[in-house]
């Protein structure tokens, strides 16, 4: 009996054992599949965490851009087909939309995985770019009417798929300084200019993740159907005067050409000023329509779509140049209204509310002395200081306690 409980505990000794080797060998073959990953050129573009990857196998992970080309390809043959073939029956009924919604559904889907989306902007195979930003300006007449739910279901798509790849940082730089930026900034900025109601505040929260990179908030602020911006030498290129068309088939701003006449950067912060539909002026509009919305402690697209334009602004007010051009407009009095007209308790101006980011966009301004003389000329200290005064939040006091003091002192 001792000698079989000894042979018995040998045994399970043993197997102990090669369970341990077992693992051990396991988890240094997980780990050296890991670094093997970490390695592929395809996956230091992605711009994201190595837990992204866990949702691909050993075998599809290889696979996976050669899947996404041919993906791509048809996506974009179809969306091109229907564009083409829609143009002539503009004029019937209300007119055909310009891509399938299947399509932007699955392009949709693609930019939902994040390991695709620095590969759909980034990669010199195809260009996504231009037929989103055509497709969305095509759309734009369509979607402000309530007569057809295709065309304003086709632009919320191509929102949501645009915010998703405004996400990664390689992505970015491609979206602003790229070829094809005036002709996407301009679409954006038509959607906000006409103010179609959910596509309004999606636009606005495309460019807030655009202008998390810092060297993308210039051409943001500055751009305009005025001038076009050269990607490669930071100049300006002048375009024929022109109103914004919305028509279903008109055409976007054409995109930078390299042999056109180039004219220096010093003008174009006059002439986003001067342009009734520039960005900077179709916020300006924004936030002034609909202000109304604003005074309802009711939930509206339209009070978003203001959230989120105030939201842009905090990252548009970042140098002195800027909140120097935002101080020539109504904004800063439109934003210091919010505070003073809002039917929100300060206790309830919680982080992200559109009382909040005022505040942020109003620290802004006060930080530099052009924007901070004209906040004081609109009576930001008499506003501020009876909000001090008032109930409120511990973190509410704080802010504005130092938008005052910034004010205060010079």
């Amino acid at each position: 009996m001792i000698e079989r409980t000894s042979a018995q505990e040998s045994s399970n000794s043993i197997t102990t054992n090669d369970i341990n080797k077992q693992e051990e060998t396991n988890e240094t073959t997980s780990m050296f599949f890991s670094l093997l990953k970490r390695m592929n050129p395809g996956l230091c573009l992605c711009g994201e965490t190595m837990g992204d990857t866990d949702t691909f196998t050993k075998d599809e992970f290889y696979r996976t851009e050669a899947r996404l080309e041919s993906e791509i390809t048809r996506i974009l043959m179809e969306i091109n087909e229907e564009k083409e073939n829609d143009y002539p029956k503009q004029n019937s009924g209300h007119g055909a939309k310009t891509c399938t919604i299947s399509a932007c559904e699955e392009l949709h889907e693609l930019s939902e995985r994040r390991p695709n989306r620095v590969p759909l902007v980034c990669s010199c195979k195809w260009d996504i770019i231009p037929p989103l930003a055509n497709c969305l300006h095509s759309n734009i007449a369509y979607s402000s009417s309530e007569e057809d739910g295709q065309h304003e279901q086709i632009t919320r798509l191509i929102c949501l798929t645009l915010i998703n790849l405004s996400i990664p940082h390689e992505n970015k730089n491609v979206m602003v300084h790229g070829p094809h930026a005036n002709l996407l900034l301009g679409s954006i900025t038509g959607v906000i200019n006409v103010m179609v109601p959910e596509a309004t505040y999606l636009c606005c929260i495309i460019l807030m993740n655009l202008c998390l990179l810092q060297d993308t908030a210039g051409p943001i602020l500055m751009y305009s159907s005025l001038f076009q911006c050269s990607p490669s030498c930071n100049m300006d290129l002048p375009a024929a005067d022109m109103v914004w068309d919305t028509s279903p088939t008109a055409q976007p701003v054409a995109p930078y050409h390299p042999t056109l006449p180039r004219q220096r950067r010093s003008s174009s912060k006059c002439r986003c000023l001067d342009d009734p539909n520039s960005l900077i002026r179709s916020l300006e509009r924004l936030i002034r329509s609909k202000q109304p919305f604003l005074m309802s402690k009711v939930f509206s697209v339209e009070g978003e779509g203001i959230r989120w334009a105030i939201g842009l602004l905090r990252y548009l007010t970042l140098t002195s140049d800027h909140c120097s051009i935002i101080s020539k407009t109504e904004i800063p009095a439109l934003v210091l209204g919010i505070l003073e007209r809002t039917p929100h308790q300060t206790i309830k101006w919680t982080n992200e509310s559109t009382e909040d980011m005022t505040l942020k966009v109003l620290e802004n301004l006060a930080a530099y002395p052009s924007s901070r003389e004209k906040l004081k000329e609109l009576g930001a200290l008499v506003v501020l200081g009876s909000i001090q005064t008032g109930l409120g939040g511990d973190l509410v006091r704080s802010k504005i306690s130092s938008i005052l003091h910034l004010l205060e002192n010079e």
